[in-house]
């Protein structure tokens, strides 16, 4: 017989990719859609996110074609990190990059210049009884207090600033069940930023999904799991969590798998 006192049980698939740098053709997608198809029914959630990196343009340049951007678009990604390639010095070109993308712009270290932007320090979803919590973290840009910070006027805090920034946030509104963390900060600087979130932050589970430096890897960090899928669209991570609770109790998270899928080119027929 089974647990009579289980309420309910579910699953959350989490996929992720980062530096595409604008390398994801039709059968790409193709694939990733199918990918998500083979796991979605009525007791498996999904979300689809980016650390960043998307785009062909840079934070000097602007390219007129973004073909990344629009597929993206069209396979409703949940969030995306701001990576480098996503910021642009010139905040107006920056807001104007922003507007195409139909879903979150995550940064929590990056300070726009005006109070008005269209990215955000902090997503917080609510899965059916799950709280999730995204964070992003973007490659500061030039030093604090350089020349080019009183031209460009963009402020880049550190990770522990980020991270006490929001304390307060979550002094307020409560800990989420499970934090991800979107980092295009690089490989080591991952591990520094899962020491800072697992001292501070009071997640049942926490996720760093990484990118920036262009490594594929899995591997834990003062028991936060850290994962980095490559670049180019190579390959996907995809990391599978079990939701349960009981009469009375809290929820309880289970990583039930964390994986690199090579992303196959998925002909149409």
């Amino acid at each position: 017989m089974g647990d009579i006192s289980l309420r309910s049980l579910w699953f959350l698939n989490i996929f992720h990719t980062s530096d595409i740098h604008g390398r994801l053709p039709a059968s790409k997608e193709k694939f990733i859609r199918s990918l998500i198809a083979e796991v979605r029914d009525e007791v498996n959630e999904v979300l689809l996110l980016d650390s960043g990196d998307a785009l062909i343009g840079s934070n000097t340049l602007v390219s007129p074609f973004e073909p990344a951007l629009s597929r993206m678009n069209k396979l409703g990604y949940t969030a995306m990190a701001i990576g480098n390639r996503e910021f642009h010095y010139l905040y107006p070109i920056f807001l104007l990059r922003a507007k195409a993308f139909k879903f979150p712009l995550i940064s929590s270290n990056l300070i726009p210049p005006r109070a008005s932007t269209p990215s955000s320090p902090i997503l917080d979803l609510a899965l059916r009884n799950l709280r999730v919590g995204i964070l992003g973290f973007t490659p500061p840009q030039y030093k604090r207090n350089s020349l080019w910070s009183k031209v460009f006027r963009w402020k880049f805090l550190s990770v522990q600033e980020a991270i006490q920034d929001l304390m307060f946030y979550f002094h307020s509104k409560g800990f989420p069940h499970l934090l991800i963390a979107l980092s295009h900060l690089g490989a080591h600087e991952d591990e520094e930023l899962a020491r800072e979130l697992k001292d501070k932050v009071r997640a049942q589970l926490i996720l760093i999904l990484g990118g920036h430096s262009h490594q594929r890897f899995i591997k834990e960090v003062d028991g936060v799991l850290i994962i980095h899928p490559g670049a180019y669209l190579s390959h996907i991570s995809h990391t599978r969590i079990m939701i349960k609770s009981h009469e009375n109790e809290e929820l309880k998270l289970e990583l039930v798998k964390a994986d690199l899928i090579e992303v196959k080119a998925l002909r149409e027929r």
